[in-house]
């Protein structure tokens, strides 16, 4: 039976076993309890590693990390600065403020100077204000001050990147944290200190940022290349499109030309074979009127006597005039038996039809050189009144055979310009041909000269079946002629006005024409007053 000395002694042992069990189970609680909190702030570390994933802008990854620093990790405050062209200044904040605090530090601009941001850049860690390694003279100035603008008596610095591979400073520190505590009375379980637990998580979380910022970077880029692709098809949609419609005119354009140069054949054809048919076909028919007969000739008295087609020729028989014998010879004979007046007719139409092509041939060929470029002005001192004369001999005659009323103007002798007077004649002779040749019979076409400050002014109107506003400009074109019944009717080539208006932009004048449907004509040429170039030396 065990003595009462080793009853104590069982019992002190034994006592001391249940002390050492019921601190291993405290220890063994504690660190239960501690792997609890460690799992749920992991857990919680992994929910914001997802929600920071979610976000696809720089301004909302700060502003969850913030958030999960305060709620997740336990800081009193957090505070992200945004480097800028004009330092780090203040993009966001959390944490137990009160609203005056809250108000004034966001009105407050905050700033990093660049040796604070070359150190924590360099420590590869965040920086723990106060501590020794934030000792430096500068570096604790600047640290202070920040820390009163931020109410921050004890906080981290952290360094964001903004890519997974910072090559520069700008990079590697585009965002820095202020991670800490203030005075605020909440007790919080995470101390600001080196070997704060959290600390880890704090690096943890940090690293998360960068990868989401990563993330939102290139999610910007994206939209922004797809923005710019985008810009980049609607631009390339429209030079499509503009080049379609350019290519469409350029085709209609090509068609009307093409249109119009085979219309100015089928009207040159006509305008060359209708006076051809008559200097072919008159000629023709005049020379049924030129028959040939036989005849008995005598050279001795030139006398010539008709015979019968069978009749002969003896060489007795004398020579009715001079009784000569054996002198008359047979020969064919060609005879006039036709009208004489009508015959006149016949062969001033011939000559009205050869002017006529004569004509249509020198517009084709004065329309090609202008087109080369290969019509040069003979200018010299012209004479207005001269003109006017050449004028009225070249289309006088037209005017009376189409009944009209030529009204051309008396001019004074001295009144002269600069320029080719052939040119200046045919610019006339065209627009009053023209005139003439669209006018109703019985009516009367007008020219007025007229002087102005700059030149000389000439008007040519008509009382014809004037000019639509829509076709005014498209006559002065090469090959135009106004489509519709009258062109036909009126003929022509098409290049008269054509001509016309190259030949007055040669004089450096101007063309063009007033007119309104039914109511006649006014073609309207403006020249400017030139003086003759001052001779060499």
């Amino acid at each position: 039976m065990p003595t009462l000395e080793e009853l104590v002694d069982e019992n002190d042992r034994l006592s001391l076993q249940v002390k050492r069990l019921i601190r291993a189970e405290s220890r063994l609680y504690a660190f239960q309890e501690e792997l609890e909190k460690q799992r749920s702030l992991f857990k919680k570390l992994s929910v914001a590693g997802a929600r920071l994933n979610d976000q696809l802008s720089r301004d909302n990854v700060l502003r969850v990390t913030l958030e999960c620093i305060v709620v997740d990790l336990g800081f009193e405050r957090a505070i992200a600065l945004v480097r800028s062209d004009h330092g780090y200044q203040l993009s966001c904040h959390e944490g137990y403020y009160d609203p005056d605090s809250a108000t004034a530090l966001s009105a407050q601009s905050l700033t990093i100077g660049s040796a604070t941001a070359a150190t924590l850049i360099a420590a590869k860690e965040p920086l723990l204000y106060p501590s020794p390694e934030t000792s430096q003279p500068l570096l604790l100035a600047e640290l202070s001050a920040l820390s009163a603008q931020t109410q921050l008596d004890r906080f981290f610095l952290c360094p964001v990147a903004d890519s997974m591979h910072a090559q520069s400073a700008e990079s590697a520190a585009a965002v820095i944290l202020l991670v800490g505590g203030g005075k605020s009375r909440a007790r919080f379980h995470a101390p600001v200190t080196r070997d704060s637990p959290v600390l880890p998580l704090l690096s943890i979380l940090l690293l998360q940022a960068v990868t989401a910022m990563c993330n939102a970077n290139l999610y910007a880029e994206l939209l922004s290349e797809k923005d710019s692709l985008e810009r980049k098809v609607v631009a390339r949609t429209a030079e499509l499109v503009q080049t379609n419609q350019a290519l469409t005119v350029a085709l209609e354009k090509a068609r009307e030309s093409e249109r119009v140069k085979m219309e100015f054949l089928a009207n040159v054809s006509h305008e060359l074979r209708t006076p051809l048919n008559s200097i072919i076909n008159i000629p023709d028919g005049l020379l049924e009127e030129f028959p040939i007969v036989a005849a008995a000739v005598c050279p001795s008295c030139d006398a010539t006597f008709a015979l019968d087609q069978e009749e002969a020729l003896l060489p007795i028989t004398s020579c009715p005039s001079c009784h000569s014998k054996a002198t008359l010879h047979r020969q064919d004979l060609v005879v006039y038996e036709g009208n004489p007046q009508q015959t006149k007719e016949y062969l001033h139409t011939v000559v009205q039809c050869g002017k006529h092509l004569l004509h249509v041939v020198n517009d084709i060929l004065d329309a090609s050189r202008l087109e080369a470029g290969r019509v040069e002005l003979q200018e010299s001192v012209v004479t207005l009144s001269e003109v006017m004369q050449a004028v009225q001999q070249a289309v006088g005659s037209l005017a009376l055979a189409r009944d009209l009323q030529l009204q051309l103007p008396s001019l004074n002798p001295a009144m002269t310009m600069w320029g080719d007077p052939l040119r200046l004649t045919q610019i006339l002779i065209n627009l009053i041909g023209n005139a003439i040749k669209f006018s109703h019979p019985g009516g009367r076409v007008m020219v007025r000269v007229l002087t102005t400050p700059k030149g000389v002014r000439w008007e040519v109107q008509d009382e014809g079946i004037g000019i639509a506003k829509e076709d005014q400009e498209r006559i002065f074109e090469s090959f135009r002629q106004v489509e519709g019944g009258d062109t036909r009717r009126y003929g022509g080539s098409g290049l008269g006005l054509a001509i016309t208006r190259q030949l007055v932009e040669l004089h450096h004048g101007r063309v063009w024409v007033e007119s309104i449907i039914g109511s006649g004509s006014t073609f309207v040429v403006e020249l400017p007053q030139r003086l003759p170039p001052e001779p060499l030396p």
